[in-house]
């Protein structure tokens, strides 16, 4: 103990000529150390905690690019594709994992998932997802590129599927209805107009003689034999033909056309991600 050190004092050597008693020397604090306050941690870990929601926020995404699932395929998607194992992609190999993509969805989802987007379109995106510059993606850069690629290929599927069984035959029948009711009410204006109703009798009466004087009778016979057939199809048939004719029209023209309006549409979606990254940057 450091009073230990210090030599006796007795009560003679401590008074004074009047009698009054003198203050003991100040103890010294040898070998005594005071322990610091840890001001330092509480800032640190104020400072990590900062750092944990930056991070947070950083990293915050859409609902399926933030789940394990989409997480577990990037990484799958990554190795497949990282043929040389140098832990980046570059725009060959992204190119070549999408093909590979496409042929495992079209296995379960038919055609709507078997056309592939372009190179062209695949190299723009990854120029937009490349943030540092580098020519190649790594990990995170390689999961927003699938985001944005993925998402495409989804949207396309179930575009497809919804438009082909729902939307286009709803569209063809609307349209067919529509057509019916004009007709119908043509006729029954027509109907009511006598001078018409005459002339459009006398118009057949002329074209049906001009056909017997001047068509081939080998043509004649050709569609005399055409209207027998053509009576030997039921009913049923020929009331949903129409329907069945219309709806093969609208998807040849619709479902195209929105197939590339999607293409466009996460086109602008990569931009947005780029922006972002930007801003945050």
């Amino acid at each position: 103990h450091p009073e230990a050190l210090l030599p006796a004092i007795s009560a003679e050597e401590t008074t004074v000529g009047d009698g009054s008693q003198l203050l003991p020397p100040p103890v010294p604090a040898v070998g005594v150390r005071v322990p610091e306050t840890k001001k330092s941690s509480g800032s640190n870990a104020r400072g990590s905690a900062r750092k944990s929601v930056s991070s947070g926020k950083a990293g915050r995404g859409s609902f399926w690019s933030r789940s394990n699932q989409f997480r577990k395929l990037s990484d799958w998607a990554f190795e497949v594709v990282d043929a040389d194992k140098s832990g980046h992609v570059d725009k060959k190999e992204l190119y070549s994992g999408l093909l590979l993509i496409h042929l495992n969805l079209a296995s379960y989802m038919g055609p709507a998932a078997c056309r592939p987007a372009t190179r062209e379109y695949v190299e723009t995106i990854f120029d937009k997802m490349d943030d540092d510059g580098s020519g190649t993606l790594d990990r995170d850069e390689f999961a927003d590129v699938m985001a944005v690629l993925c998402g495409q290929v989804m949207t396309r599927v179930v575009l497809q599927w919804s438009m082909t069984l729902m939307i286009v035959p709803l569209l063809a029948q609307f349209v067919l209805d529509g057509v019916v009711w004009a007709n119908k009410s043509a006729l029954e204006f027509w109907a009511q107009v006598d001078a018409v109703h005459l002339a459009w009798d006398h118009i057949v009466d002329i074209v049906s003689e001009f056909a017997e004087e001047h068509v081939p009778s080998m043509l004649w016979k050709a569609w005399d034999e055409a209207c027998r057939y053509w009576t030997m199809v039921p009913e049923s048939v020929l009331e949903v033909l129409p329907l069945t004719l219309l709806s093969c029209v609208l998807g040849g023209i619709a479902v195209p056309y929105m197939l590339f309006k999607i293409d466009d549409f996460f086109h602008g979606m990569a931009d947005k991600k780029r922006d972002g990254k930007k801003k945050k940057a």
